[in-house]
């Protein structure tokens, strides 16, 4: 197969992936000020639940950013895997992919090609079917997919339902944003976040059919980072205690930690992460930035009760934590 076109890293957006995720805080306000205030909460579920007919519920999301990745055919991939990780998550089976494409005016029609092509390889492979979308012309490109599918079983998956003494147990290690911020700015070389990339590239399907027969409540982990996507699974009368030495963390991340600026990313994160529970114990937001860091196709977030542990862990899971009953977020070694 020849080789797909390439943006050069300097093309990449500043604010590739989920790092164009809306702030957490800023999305509640606009939902509450557009909206019932009680629907704010329901709208931020990984995916809606739909009830098509008497005997049949759908599952429908949808998602749009700038293209994460140089290589555009793996772009594309990764955008359609990002955009079904919700239905996975729901404990879904993606049937169904709209295509959301804008390129600028001056863009090849090879490059367009190339997205569009990853798009639809990746989308017949996770056993999902392009049946449309819309193309745009625009000052950036952005690919994204709105997904429809059914529950794999008769459990969906949601946010809320983690019972106090679940375990907290996540698929795929932390620190990707963190990574590809090193090397937009230089810091690191391509060869450095191919992990990253291959990170990226895989799909949570895995990860999600085992978690829909053992786990209480799910998220995938994406633009609110780790910790915020923590914070919209737990209740009001819940917390988390946290361990920092067991979350798994990309090779590299911590090391590129400490060169990289503070964002605007990892502040809105906090923000969001704060206004729903109190966070306390060993946390310093320069030090644990990898709880902060927004991810792209980030792996899922699962509570689980304890006699699931084992068969999640071997599945690939790590175990992180554990559902409290104190209405905060501990950060322990």
């Amino acid at each position: 197969m020849p080789r797909a076109p390439r943006l050069t890293r300097e093309q990449l957006s500043v604010r590739s992936g989920c790092q164009a995720k809306l702030g957490g805080c800023d999305l509640l306000e606009l939902l509450e000020s557009a909206s019932e205030s009680s629907l704010a909460e329901e709208r931020l579920e990984d995916s809606a639940l739909l009830d098509v007919s008497d005997t049949r519920l759908m599952l429908v999301s949808t998602d749009l950013a700038p293209l994460v990745v140089q290589d555009l055919h793996i772009a594309g991939s990764i955008a359609a895997h990002h955009g079904m990780s919700d239905i996975w998550a729901s404990g879904g089976q993606p049937k169904w992919i709209l295509v959301t494409l804008c390129i600028q005016p001056d863009f090849p029609k090879e490059y367009a090609e190339a997205i569009q092509r990853g798009i639809v390889e990746t989308s017949t492979y996770e056993g999902a079917r392009v049946v449309g979308g819309q193309t745009i012309l625009g000052p950036e490109a952005l690919a994204g997919v709105t997904v429809l599918g059914y529950p794999m079983t008769t459990r969906v998956l949601r946010k809320r339902g983690a019972i106090e003494g679940d375990l907290l147990l996540m698929s795929k290690p932390a620190g990707a944003g963190l990574m590809l911020r090193g090397y937009r700015i230089g810091l690191l070389q391509e060869q450095d976040i191919e992990q990253v990339i291959k990170i990226m590239n895989t799909s949570n399907q895995g990860a999600a059919r085992i978690a829909v027969t053992l786990a209480n409540a799910a998220t995938d982990i994406s633009g609110f980072g780790l910790l915020g996507h923590l914070t919209e699974m737990l209740a009001d009368s819940q917390g988390a205690l946290l361990s920092l030495a067991k979350i798994p963390t990309v090779v590299g991340a911590n090391e590129v930690s400490s060169q990289l600026p503070r964002t605007i990313w990892e502040d809105n994160n906090l923000d969001y992460a704060s206004r729903r529970h109190r966070v306390a114990g060993k946390f310093d937001r320069q030090t644990n930035r990898l709880l902060l860091d927004p991810q792209t196709n980030g792996g899922i977030l699962v509570a689980a009760p304890p006699t699931a542990g084992a068969m999640l862990v071997a599945a690939g899971f790590t175990e992180i934590g554990i559902v409290t009953g104190d209405s905060a977020i501990i950060i322990d070694n």
